[in-house]
């Protein structure tokens, strides 16, 4: 019985292993899993056994074996676990408390997912063929296989269907495979134990040998050019391509052709090629699955060439032919043309009587009796489908010379002047020319040439006729050949240049004389179509063309424009060129004109006998220009900016004249010290004036530079042009300044933070005049309560000295009462003692004048004068105020707080002193009158003053 019961109790405070985890069924394949062993510290000989039930060591494959002596726990990890490690684990140990070798198992049961052996995502066949298409499926527990096409499952069997699953290797059966099988198939896992399912997708390539091969039934080249041939079959894989040149099919005749082939083959092109390339050529389509050919005719074409060309040469009224013929492949047309159009045989007529022939590849033209007007260039022109030529066949027809023309002729006195005679005429005739001029009639029969006539005259009826002679050249004459036409100059215009000329134009067939004259010149007549096309308000154009008749080369025009009577511009236009060309157009500017004025426009030619006719006079208004318009001014563009600004405007609004000048102003309307004051005293603005040359006002943008951070100022924009000006007003607020982030050390998280530090709501930044900046935020705290403890102690002090020596302050008041003094004695107040009290201080010549404080002796600090000059008692509402007397820098201005203690350093420049004899002279006013925003104190280095300024 004892040993039961020790054994019992044995059994009651024995200890136990504890595995982690609990269940190791279902461990997912391909993953190490870690087994925990966790067992009293009493217990020994702690060991994992494996499946042989033999214990595992660090020696045993796909283990690993860890141990922590101090936690008890001994660990096992199977590494990358796989089916063939499903089974019992156990760890045993031997329990010192019982005395007794203990365990615990943990069954291990590998979960592998659905998985696809090999898989093959294209299987390729060939058409024809009866396929397997192969799917491998792995995975614990098996899954089982279906096949399906697209969402339609294939579910045949061999016995009644084509495509069909074998059920011994899951793979797809395809009897007979046909192009219409290609396409996707779905290989569907499925696993119903553990809910799986996967699927593989496979693309079923269906090929073929070549098929359906096309090349051109025939293709036509041009000699020297290049043959592009094609072949296409429909094939898979794609098939590769060879080309042959030759007759028949056997390619016993036939050569293979290496030069001119693609990559791919499917494109032969053979260049410059000629009459030796035109024949058969075959193209050959290959694969692994079979061949197939085709054959195209190539046929070469020759371009025409004109072998022979017929001319004539005739005298007019003779026959003449002409012709040309030509030869290529296939045969050309040869057509003739004269001046662009095909002549034929209907075109004869009774002053061109010709007869046309065309055969293949000739033409010839007969032309009977030929005219002057036959001769010239005719046109061959031989054309086929591989191209166009063409040639030049000349007719060369001889006559008398014809149409001899000689124009007249305008010159003014010493100027040089040049008659032409043109002629029509072949072969080229021989020129004369000559003068008419007077002789004395005789008795011989005297001709005188006039045109084509010959008009004879007796000496009866003639005493003096005219004859001609011919010209000799000289110095001042001389006659030059300029392309077929000829020049007859003269150097210098004289009193018997003028009068008839003659051209005579003779040659082996005949002669022709042509008569001009040679006259002064008038002067010229007025330019035409004067016009005005476009005003400004200082600026017009104006347009106009010569006269309608030159006779005389035109040396200037003269320009005119007035307004009213008064004569404003007079100018003038040099006439080379398109002044002399009538028809073109010339063209004025003029400038720097009144705006909305009504001017006058005339222009007149001049030439060698003076000014011509005026033109008729053209009027015109100038634009008016208005005062400008309020300037359209943008936001500040540089951001972050604190103590710049930059001023942006999009439109000046000049009012249609020119901008002067552009004044900027600024001026400081927000203290940020003081607060909100609208009504503050202003400091004078600073001005800066921008000429159109200056780079701001070009950019349309201005830097205002040295700013306070937060502080509201107010721009002025005055812009001024020809008539006016008009200011714009702009306010704008400066930018604080943003203070760096704190950095500290987050001891929780074991790192640095950043905290955002506010800048004040308000930052004050004063300057002086040589722009020293002070000290803001807490400096400034300090300052005030450095500058207050002074104020106080001083007014201690002269309150102290004025009880001992005036019998006054708040130190008398206090003993007097304790000591049974008069109240009267104390409150009493006299006219006398107060002005006595009042001292006046000015600065020497200088405008910033203030007022001192002064003390006297008769008068005590109870009583103070309110500013209609009566007095007023202090009462617990209005107790008496201390004078204030701040420490700050020269021309610094302080303000008085409501309780007298807070003092706030603000940079207000210009300020103006409070006139002397001031009500408020040398005292303080009642709380309930002084005010922050109407009372500024100013302290000097030498005597406390008290300054009231008015905004």
């Amino acid at each position: 019985m004892l040993w039961l019961l020790i054994a019992a109790l044995a059994s009651v405070v024995s200890g136990q292993f504890t595995i982690q985890p609990d269940n190791a069924k279902g461990t997912i394949a391909n993953k190490d899993l870690l087994m925990t062993c966790q067992y009293p510290s009493y217990f020994k000989s702690v060991r994992w056994l494996g499946l042989d039930k033999q214990a595992i060591t660090n020696m045993t494959k796909g283990v690993k074996l860890d141990k922590d002596g101090r936690r008890g726990e001994l660990y096992l990890t199977l590494v990358n676990v796989s089916s063939d490690m499903n089974g019992m684990y156990t760890c045993e140990g031997y329990d010192t408390a019982i005395n007794q070798t203990v365990a615990e198992t943990r069954i291990v049961t590998v979960f592998e997912p659905i998985g696809f052996v090999n898989p093959k995502t294209e299987q390729t066949f060939e058409l024809g063929q009866t396929v397997s298409v192969i799917c491998q499926v792995s995975g614990n527990p098996p899954p089982t296989v279906v096949w399906k096409q697209g969402t339609q499952s294939l579910e045949g069997t061999p016995e009644n269907s084509r495509i069909y699953q074998d059920l011994d290797t899951n793979n797809l059966i395809i009897k007979n495979i046909t192009k219409k099988d290609e396409g996707k198939y779905t290989c569907l896992a499925r696993e119903l134990s553990k809910g799986q399912t996967s699927g593989l997708l496979i693309f079923v390539d269906v090929q073929f040998g070549p098929a359906g091969i096309q090349v051109p039934k025939m293709v036509t080249g041009v000699q020297g050019g290049d043959v592009t041939l094609t072949c296409n079959a429909t094939g898979e894989p794609e098939p590769m391509y060879k080309w042959y040149f030759g007759d028949g099919m056997t390619f016993t005749n036939t050569t293979l052709v290496k030069d001119g082939v693609s990559v791919d083959g499917k494109v032969l092109r053979v260049s410059n090629v000629t009459a030796d390339d035109a024949g058969k050529y075959t193209c050959i389509a290959k694969n692994i699955h079979g061949t197939d050919s085709d054959t195209t005719d190539v046929i070469i074409n020759v371009p025409p060439t004109i072998s022979i060309i017929m001319g004539d040469s005739v005298v007019e009224g003779d026959d003449a032919r002409i012709g040309c013929s030509a030869t290529g492949i296939p045969p050309p047309v040869v057509t003739i043309f004269r001046h662009g159009v095909a002549l034929n045989s209907s075109q004869l007529s009774e002053t061109t009587p010709m007869t046309v022939e065309y055969n293949s590849g000739e033409a010839q033209i007969r032309f009977n009796p030929s005219s002057y007007a036959d001769s010239g260039d005719y046109t061959c022109i031989a054309s086929n489908s591989a191209g166009t030529i063409e040639g030049v066949i000349k007719l060369d027809i001889q006559y008398a010379p014809r149409e001899t023309t000689l124009p007249e002729v305008y010159a003014c006195l010493n100027e040089k002047a040049e008659l032409s005679c043109i002629f029509d005429a072949n072969p080229k005739p021989t020129l004369t020319w000559g003068k008419m001029l007077p002789v004395v009639a005789d008795e011989n029969f005297l001709a005188v040439f006039t045109s084509n006539e010959s008009v004879g005259v007796t000496p009866d009826e003639a005493e003096v006729t005219m004859t001609f002679t011919p010209i000799v050249p000289d110095d001042n004459l001389s006659v030059q050949d300029q392309g077929g036409v000829l020049m007859l100059k003269i150097s210098e215009v004289n009193e018997e240049s003028y009068g008839k000329y003659y051209c005579r134009a003779s040659n082996d067939h005949g002669e022709q004389t042509a008569v001009g004259e040679l006259m002064m010149a008038m002067k010229s007549s007025k330019p035409l179509n004067v016009e005005v096309v476009d005003t400004s308000t200082s600026q017009a154009n104006v347009i106009f063309s010569p006269p309608s008749n030159i006779v005389s080369q035109i040396s200037r025009y003269l320009i005119s424009l007035s307004s009213g009577s008064e004569l404003v511009v007079e100018d003038e236009i040099a006439a080379g060129g398109d002044g002399n060309i009538e028809g073109r157009v010339l063209k004025y500017s003029f400038g720097g004109l009144t705006h909305d004025t009504e001017y006058t426009f005339t222009v007149a030619a001049e030439n060698c006998q003076g000014v011509g006719t005026t033109s008729d006079p053209v009027s015109f208004t100038t634009e008016i220009i208005t005062e400008p318009s309020i300037v359209n001014i943008e936001s500040d563009s540089l951001g972050k900016m604190s103590t710049s600004y930059a001023l942006k405007w999009s439109d000046l609004g000049a009012g249609g004249g020119k901008i002067k000048n552009m004044e900027i102003s600024y001026k400081q309307v927000y203290d940020p010290v003081i607060g909100s004051n609208k009504n503050m005293t202003a400091p004078q603005p600073i001005t800066i004036q921008l000429e159109p040359t200056d780079k701001e006002f070009v950019d349309k943008e201005y830097l205002i530079m040295d700013l306070d951070e937060s502080t509201e100022y107010e721009v002025s924009i005055n812009i001024t042009n020809e008539v006016g000006s008009k200011t714009t007003l702009f306010v704008f607020t400066t930018r604080a300044v943003k203070k760096p982030n704190e950095r500290f050390f987050d001891h929780e998280n074991d790192k640095f933070n950043e905290k955002s530090i506010q800048a004040p709501t308000v930052p004050s930044t004063t300057a002086d005049e040589e722009g020293t900046k002070l000290a803001t935020g807490a400096t400034n705290f300090l300052i005030i309560g450095i500058v207050i403890a002074a104020i106080l102690l001083l007014l201690i002090i002269i309150d102290i000295s004025c009880c001992i020596s005036r019998h006054c302050g708040l130190t008398y008041l206090i003993w007097s009462s304790t000591c049974g003094a008069s109240s009267k004695d104390s409150m009493e107040v006299k006219e006398g003692d107060v002005e006595e009290g009042s001292a006046e201080y000015s600065k020497d010549n200088k405008a910033d004048d203030i007022t001192k404080v002064g003390n006297t002796e008769k008068q005590p600090l109870d009583d103070a004068p309110v500013p209609n000059g009566t007095t007023s008692q202090p009462t617990e509402e209005t107790p008496l105020q201390p004078v204030v007397t701040p420490k700050v820098t020269e021309n610094v201005v302080t303000e008085n707080g409501d309780n007298g203690s807070d003092v706030k350093a603000s940079l207000m420049q210009n300020e103006q002193p409070t006139p002397a004899n001031s009500p408020l002279d040398g005292v303080a006013e009642p709380k309930d009158v002084i005010k922050p925003d109407d009372v500024a104190v100013a302290v000097d280095n030498q005597a406390s003053t008290v300054e009231e300024t008015h905004a």
